[in-house]
């Protein structure tokens, strides 16, 4: 059993929340990245990546991009994360087909999402794991797991998307 591992949890989710934020009612979609060997992943960042609805082509290569970056700082695509349309933290058949792409890339990929349906000021997370190829299985022992406070920035993150409306905004970094 892999066990998945993160020093950077407040920051991957702030990532994860102003993403969302900067794109209310739309789906938002990002890349993490990280380090693994047999038995640990370690998540390091995360990289947004798209919003609206999905597209294969612009995701694809996003991708490409991310990887090579990550390549650049010793690290790789791990796995990836998701806020969907209303909030719910439940992988859709969308979600799904995205998430396999990941698992023939990594063993061991990582489905991270935010509960934003939940009540409070609290963010709750969820986390599937493709246990080494084989079914998605929800994580137990995330290192995201219990609620953290809301995060507070007013800085919107840029994606892939944003990118291509504007060739100027740094997106990936």
């Amino acid at each position: 059993m892999v066990k998945y591992l993160s020093d950077s949890e407040k920051e991957i989710l702030s990532v994860i929340y102003r993403h969302s934020l900067a794109h209310p009612s739309q789906f938002v979609f990002g890349a993490l990245l990280g380090r693994s060997n047999d038995s640990k992943v370690t998540i390091e960042s995360a990289v947004p990546i798209h919003h609206g609805h999905p597209l294969n082509i612009f995701i694809e290569v996003s991708l490409y991009q991310v990887d090579f970056v990550a390549k650049s700082k010793d690290l790789q695509v791990i796995g990836c994360y998701f806020v969907s349309e209303d909030g719910n933290p439940t992988m859709s058949n969308a979600v799904i087909n995205i998430a396999e792409a990941f698992k023939t890339q990594f063993n061991n990929a990582i489905v991270l999402s935010l509960d934003l349906e939940s009540s409070g000021q609290k963010l709750k997370t969820k986390g599937w794991s493709s246990d080494s190829g084989k079914s998605w299985r929800e994580i137990s022992d995330l290192p995201f797991s219990g609620e953290f406070d809301s995060i507070h920035d007013d800085k919107k993150p840029s994606d892939f998307l944003d990118h291509l409306e504007n060739l100027q905004v740094n997106w990936v970094t």
